[in-house]
């Protein structure tokens, strides 16, 4: 539709911009939705084969807060991270990350303008427990079980960007890992995701 707007003789140049960023903008979407569908099917037809190591934690949190750095910074929000760097776990690096930023790219965009993010990893008898935490709008309880599927859109949030696979594919990515991904939250009050890895080759 743009593309045709933009073959119109006598169209303002002002127009025509405006059409090419919004053009530009669901070109970035349909990129994403394709890549997200992909990674989405091969993971679940057994195509990638997430692949554990033993690595240092740190390097985990450091790579999905580097990707997620320029969305923060644009709404002018603080991440602070709480790692020691001695802490490993069993982890597919690639994968693991990919779990982990869409943790903290759903902070970012749940997030006020100005707010805070905190990330936090410590050992539990049996896994490191890396938490997520944001000042966001928060989930209703009844939700909770639901935000994990496909698609999933919490009613309210139709406005937000995104398209209900990031935190299936997180649990997808982890529960192959032998770990698991867990939620507290509470409309109004911010969310804690907790994303699960193991100590113990599994």
């Amino acid at each position: 539709m743009y593309h045709e707007f933009l073959e119109r003789e006598g169209l303002p140049e002002e127009r025509r911009r405006e059409f090419v960023r919004a053009e530009e903008r669901q070109l970035d979407k349909l990129e994403f939705l394709m890549k997200s569908m992909i990674k989405m099917s091969r993971l679940e037809t057994g195509l990638i084969a997430v692949r554990p190591e033993w690595q240092r934690v740190y390097d985990l949190i450091f790579g999905a807060v580097c990707d997620a750095a320029v969305r923060a910074e644009k709404k002018e929000i603080d991440i602070s991270t709480e790692c020691s760097t001695e802490l490993f776990a069993w982890y597919d690096r690639k994968w693991t990350q990919e779990a982990l930023f869409n943790l903290l790219d759903n902070a970012v965009k749940y997030s006020p303008q100005g707010g805070r993010i905190r990330i936090s990893a410590a050992a539990t008898d049996y896994y490191v427990r890396i938490c997520v935490e944001d000042q966001g709008c928060g989930i209703h309880e009844e939700a909770l079980t639901d935000i994990f599927k496909r698609f999933y859109r919490e009613p309210g949030n139709e406005d937000t960007e995104g398209l209900g696979i990031g935190l299936y594919l997180t649990r997808q990515i982890v529960n192959q890992e032998k770990g698991f991904v867990e939620v507290r939250s509470r409309k109004g009050e911010g969310s804690i995701f907790s994303l699960h890895l193991p100590l113990e080759k599994r």
